[in-house]
């Protein structure tokens, strides 16, 4: 069995350790849907871009997934929100994701 997440990701924000002695970068992220197909994600996606961006939401991440605990990523698609068109659109995984698997559940 399979499932298909679709995760929503900021851009990138400052934040401090708990020390508040180090800043570093990092994106806050929520799954916001769990799909049975990923054409219904994609559907999910585009039609609920507004809802979903939020004027903060710079990024949005599809994955399929194995069943089970840490599952491993079977395929992943990236999108990023076009404000010309008010809608996400393919592109690349974000440099600072590079080597990063299972960003919805993992």
């Amino acid at each position: 069995m399979q499932i298909t997440t679709l995760t929503t990701l900021s851009k990138q924000i400052e934040k401090f350790t708990l020390k508040g002695d180090k800043k570093f970068l990092t994106r806050d992220q929520r799954v916001v849907g769990f799909f049975s197909d990923v054409s219904k994600a994609k559907s999910c996606l585009i039609e609920q871009s507004e809802n979903l961006f939020e004027y903060y939401y710079e990024y949005a991440v599809i994955e399929v997934l194995e069943e089970g605990l840490y599952p491993n990523v079977i395929s992943s698609e990236w999108f990023i929100y076009d404000q010309k068109i008010e809608k996400y659109i393919p592109c690349k995984e974000p440099e600072d994701f590079k080597n990063t698997i299972n960003i919805s559940i993992g």
